[in-house]
């Protein structure tokens, strides 16, 4: 995730998308809002070990319905989506 990605339109392509999901999460309080982020980017970057572990942080954090809305939609514009060649 650290690595430059100028010239991959791939990566490029990810990281817009985290940036696009992370303006969603605006809106969000900022106790769940710090976890939220996490699983954004784990849904980004398809790693099931940064989803499961934010997603626990993100569920004691006490998010309300509100926020659990704001999380949906950005997870659903940030999702890597594999494929099928």
């Amino acid at each position: 995730m650290t690595q430059p990605y100028d010239e991959d339109p791939e990566l490029a392509a990810i990281e817009a998308k985290t940036v696009k999901a992370d303006s969603i999460l605006d809106k969000m309080t900022p106790k769940p809002k710090a976890f939220a982020r996490w699983v954004v980017l784990g849904y980004a970057w398809d790693d099931a070990i940064a989803i499961d572990a934010s997603l626990i942080g993100y569920c004691m954090s006490e998010p309300s319905s509100q926020d659990q809305k704001l999380l949906e939609a950005a997870v659903g514009v940030a999702r890597l989506v594999r494929s099928k060649n």
